[in-house]
């Protein structure tokens, strides 16, 4: 059995409708390109692309609604794994 015991960071940011940047954040030192990012605005499935300053990271897609003090939350996406059995892949 596997389990992903990475936390989940929440913060609260600045989103612009059609911007990938989210601003405001009170620090990026807990966050890694590629974490996933969920909130208001936020599309489903959209991860870190770059950390841009101290206090503001861009994402892989656009917001969908401007904010203020958004609750965000970002976690590092679910390891996958593959079970090979005499070579054969079964999972």
């Amino acid at each position: 059995t596997l389990t992903n015991t990475d936390t989940v960071h929440s913060l609260t940011g600045n989103t612009t409708s059609g911007q990938v940047a989210v601003t405001g954040l009170s620090s990026t030192s807990s966050l890694e390109v590629g974490m996933v990012a969920a909130g208001a605005g936020i599309p489903t499935g959209a991860t870190i692309t770059g950390i841009t300053s101290g206090t503001a990271v861009a994402l892989s897609a656009a917001a969908t609604a401007t904010g203020t003090a958004v609750a965000l939350t970002f976690r590092r996406p679910p390891a996958s794994v593959e079970i090979h059995v005499a070579g054969v892949k079964v999972a």
